[in-house]
């Protein structure tokens, strides 16, 4: 089958009955076979992102997700999060990757339009699917008071959302109702008047970007309101590394990080059944 209709297909099941596919940022083999496991023990759809390339390039995570994948009885998608580069998108779906993130959110309009266009055309061709950003997503390192007090500055613009899509054919639509990267750092306040008119407007599956840090009962109401791909990164990466350390810290000053990967990858599944829980999208494999 082919890759895009596969993974589009999925999205579209999860628009259409209001679930949405955890998606999790990943930085190496534990973490990603802790996610990976409890998936399957969910039945679920899952989606493994991957962000950080300073080691590795995208072909070397691919390889680790493909194999692992094999072993489970459930849809593992490969995704591509946070590409700002043209090259790096085009790099990773040359890899294989199933889908891929262009974000060019800080851009201009038409640069994004350009940007995305020209992912869009490389990706469809090769059948993988792309994810666009419109608004801007906060950083959990800036306050409202340090760039965010008119909110018309971070949140998506329905028409522009609107003229991107139609212009590009882009599969799905990250965008900003209020959502923050990292550590949220005052009380979550998602816009779900904007999350509403950006649902009406478009006929595409909606990203929530930042899940972490957010009560489940808003993330699920983002559900019902056309968010159909729920990221995380910031909650597992803090409860697995917190649990490692916490672990390594016992061995008074005899550590080997191995040793401690057993309480680390129970910490991390414990968010992972979480999240699922809260996307609803178990048994939905």
């Amino acid at each position: 089958m082919n890759k895009k209709y596969q993974f589009t297909e999925i999205l579209r099941d999860a628009y259409r009955n209001h679930y949405a596919i955890p998606s999790f940022d990943f930085f190496g083999i534990y973490d990603a076979k802790t996610m990976i496991d409890v998936a399957a023990e969910y039945k679920t759809p899952i989606i493994m992102m991957s962000i950080v390339f300073n080691h590795f390039r995208p072909k070397h995570f691919l390889s680790f997700i493909q194999s692992y994948a094999e072993d489970v009885g459930v849809p593992v998608f490969t995704h591509i999060d946070h590409a700002r580069s043209i090259e790096l998108c085009k790099e990773a779906i040359d890899a294989g990757f199933d889908s891929v993130m262009i974000d060019a959110s800080a851009d201009p309009l038409e640069e994004n339009i350009r940007k995305t266009l020209e992912v869009v055309e490389y990706a469809h061709a090769r059948g993988v699917a792309v994810e666009a950003e419109m608004g801007h997503i906060k950083n959990g390192v800036v306050t409202l008071e340090g760039g965010y007090a008119d909110r018309e500055n971070y949140l998506v613009q329905t028409k522009d959302a609107v003229e991107l899509v139609e212009r590009t054919h882009v599969d799905m639509l990250a965008v900003g109702i209020g959502n923050q990267h990292g550590f949220y750092v005052e009380d979550p306040h998602i816009h779900f008047d904007r999350l509403e008119e950006v649902h009406n407007a478009l006929d595409i599956p909606l990203v929530m970007h930042g899940g972490s840090g957010l009560p489940q009962e808003m993330v699920q109401q983002s559900i019902r309101g056309g968010i159909t791909k729920v990221n995380v990164a910031t909650d597992f990466a803090t409860h697995f590394s917190d649990a490692l350390r916490d672990d390594m810290n016992k061995t008074q000053g005899h550590a080997f990080y191995s040793r401690s990967m057993d309480p680390a990858m129970a910490a991390g599944k414990e968010v992972v059944r979480h999240w699922i829980e809260t996307c609803m999208s178990a048994g939905k494999a």
